[in-house]
């Protein structure tokens, strides 16, 4: 089972193509709504948001996509290229808080992470917070990405549909009763099946007439629901119901001579939540929402080797259920103060589970179990937190905001009390320029456990207890924003950030980590993240553009990996990304992002040891990430086509795209080889080339 994953991967990614190049070197030791200029709260620090229709032009693959457009943001990094990893200002990429309707994800990822599970045809807002904090949220280290659902329209039905490479789309909403109540029902389906399934055979078989002929056989889907159902109550009372669901399935059989094998993944998300909006005469708002968050990945691999007369059997299921309440209180009081209160509670069941037999294998049939072994170690935990905060207006030139959250977190044998404080300022110059300050304190209670550096099912959630702690990071800011006028508008930060407690897996290196013994397996250190960043936007008659710039530093200490401190995997130490909308006309826009950055890092063995007459040997790193790759760059190109049918005369977009127009080979990872001249090579490996894509979605 824990060779399925790179090759299932590399089978789906090298049906478009893939290049190697050898270098021989010596090793050595969505349109972005940027709120800022609007913010909620005038003191906040580090927010983006984005609204519902800014997608059509940040799609990859002609496939909107929240999580890559918030890649295109200062100060955050995909990681790896086309997942939907999200590296913030130095973090661990496992540090992100995702609420879709105030609920907690725990599988953001569709397609080993290359689309993220949630569909923009219904988001309304995202808000992404990436320092300053409000003091309501809570649990990650790095950052908060806050989504809201759109409503249902109380008075026509409309919807839309839509149709491209690797998926379909159909989103439909109305009033149950108009003006009362209604709903918004999306569905996405993918068709990936239906061109994998042919390539893999027809590159994967080998003729029938030898002897021990190979066969591939491969099978991907992902599916996605989303409902919202609304219902006004009165004039200060409104409610909902939610449901999320996300689903993929992966599988692969090989059969080789009279061995037969067949593995595969299943891994999603189910969440269901009711929530209430109330309001009040004397401005005061409150909102609670209850729900039900499943998060679960369920591997198996099943093995029958003709040869040895025997049948192996492995299965390894992992699920996170988190049911929660949360309850927020909005008041206003005077024209200087604006307080935020409230609290949340949620019980958490964290279910690792693995099996494995061994069968004899007879001509009667199969025989009593060889070999069995099984492993459960439920945790279960608990935790509650209060919070409030308040934005004072000093004086007309001076704002501040001041809050404070408090955790309990309550597991078997341990209870961990922690307390947030986070304080920010505004001073405005003048009314288009003012200056920020902010220092915010972040809690992570829940570790995902990983083995590996691409976004897998196979990674798991586990509690603190007493052996791992929570991690704990403290981040100060420092933001500039100037807006001179209508046409341009200018952001300035500065940051530094410190990680105690983040932990990295250090047992065997798999592609899926063991659930046996994890704490055994986790190495704690410590995590520094500093830098600059620079965002800039142009926006004036039929163009708007964009251009964001990282200057930034990530460093790591494990004393029991190294001894000094070293960069991290992404210590990409500049980042640019332009954004370019030209609008010809009311029926065509085009649209460009050009990406660079500096290259990801990855551990090679720089010293060799020969231990035999015959050239084998062992070869040792001479620290983590000693090796860096060559700078990351690529330009994608878009084109929509929009237009009003005849007959009804809603309205259409026909979409075109290029990822990657100039085919750049960019590393995803590296090797150490020995060439026949007896010297080590570093190969490096590059899977995405150009890829054009086209998407036809109508709307009614």
């Amino acid at each position: 089972m824990r060779t399925i994953i790179p090759i299932i991967a590399l089978s789906l990614c090298l049906t478009t193509a893939a290049a190697q190049e050898v270098k021989r070197d010596t090793l050595a030791p969505a349109v972005l709504t940027e709120d800022i200029r609007k913010p909620d709260r005038r003191t906040r620090t580090g927010i983006f948001k984005i609204e519902g229709n800014d997608f059509d032009f940040k799609a990859v693959m002609n496939t909107p996509d929240l999580i890559k457009t918030i890649q295109m943001i200062p100060g955050v990094t995909s990681g790896n290229e086309m997942t939907s990893g999200m590296i913030v200002r130095g973090g661990t990429g496992r540090d992100n808080l995702l609420l879709l309707d105030k609920v907690p994800i725990y599988q953001p990822g569709h397609f080993l992470g290359i689309f993220s599970v949630i569909n923009t045809d219904m988001i309304k807002r995202a808000d992404f917070y990436k320092g300053g904090y409000p003091a309501e949220f809570g649990g990650r280290a790095s950052s908060v990405l806050d989504i809201s659902t759109k409503e249902g329209d109380m008075t026509e039905l409309k919807g839309s549909y839509s149709a491209g490479l690797t998926d379909g789309r159909f989103q439909i909403e109305g009033p149950m009763k108009k003006g009362k109540s209604s709903y918004n029902i999306s569905l996405r389906q993918s068709w990936i099946e239906a061109w994998l399934r042919p390539v893999l055979y027809f590159t994967n078989t080998e003729p029938s007439y030898y002897s021990n002929s190979y066969t591939t056989l491969g099978n991907y889907s992902f599916t996605d629901l989303n409902s919202k159902f609304t219902w006004i109550i009165s004039e200060r009372d409104k409610v909902s119901l939610n449901t999320f669901l996300s689903y993929d399935f992966m599988s692969r059989a090989e059969k080789f001579g009279k061995s037969q094998s067949k593995d595969g993944h299943r891994w999603g998300n189910a969440t269901v939540s009711a929530g209430w909006e109330h309001n009040t005469d004397n401005g005061t708002g409150v909102s609670s929402v209850l729900y039900v968050s499943d998060g679960f990945c369920n591997m198996f691999d099943n093995r029958k080797d003709f040869s040895a007369n025997t049948m192996e059997k492995e299965r390894a299921i992992s699920n996170t259920l988190d049911i929660g309440i949360r309850t927020t209180a909005r008041k206003t009081i005077g024209d200087r103060h604006n307080i935020i209160y409230g609290g949340s509670s949620s019980f958490r069941v964290f279910s690792p589970y693995t099996e494995y037999k061994r069968y004899e294998l007879k001509a009667s049939g199969i025989t009593g179990n060889i070999e069995s072994s099984k492993y459960t170690q439920g945790r279960n935990a608990f935790e509650a937190a209060l919070y409030i905060e308040d934005e004072i207006c000093i004086a007309p030139w001076l704002t501040a905001g001041v809050g404070a959250r408090y955790i309990l977190y309550a597991v078997k044998g341990k209870v961990y009390n922690k307390f947030e404080p986070r304080a920010a300022f505004s001073i405005n110059v003048m009314e288009s320029l003012s200056f920020k300050l902010s220092y915010s304190r972040m809690n992570q209670f829940e570790h995902l456990i990983t083995s590996s550096t691409t976004e897998i099912p196979g990674n798991f959630w586990m509690p603190s207890t007493r052996y791992t702690k929570p991690s704990k990071a403290d981040q100060i800011a420092l933001e500039i924003d100037w807006r001179p006028d209508r046409i341009w508008y200018f952001n300035i930060s500065g940051y530094i950030k410190k990680m105690e407690d983040i932990y990295e897996y250090v047992g065997q290196n798999t592609m899926t980590p063991y659930y046996e013994g994890w704490e055994n397996r986790l190495c704690e250190g410590e995590g520094l993240g500093y830098g600059s960043e620079l965002y800039a936007e142009f926006r004036k008659g039929k163009w708007d553009i964009s251009a964001g710039y990282t200057l930034s530093w990530s460093l790591r200490h494990f004393e029991a990996l190294y001894k000094g401190w070293f960069p991290d995997r992404y210590d990409n130490r500049h980042r640019l990304v332009l954004n370019a909308i030209f609008k010809a006309d009311r029926l065509i826009d085009i649209y460009s992002t050009w990406t660079y950055r500096s290259g990801n890092r990855w551990t090679l063995h720089s010293h060799y040891y020969n231990t035999s007459t015959n050239g084998d040997g062992i070869v040792q790193p001479s620290s983590p990430y000693n090796f860096q790759f060559p700078d990351y760059h690529r330009l994608d190109l878009g084109i929509n086509f929009k237009g009003k049918t005849r007959r009804r005369g809603n309205g259409y977009i026909v979409g075109f795209s290029v990822y990657n127009l100039y085919g750049r080979k960019n590393p995803l990872y590296a090797e150490t080889i020995k060439n026949s001249y007896n010297k080590m090579e570093i190969v490096l490996t590059s899977v995405f080339p150009c890829l054009p894509s086209f998407r036809y979605t109508q709307k009614f």
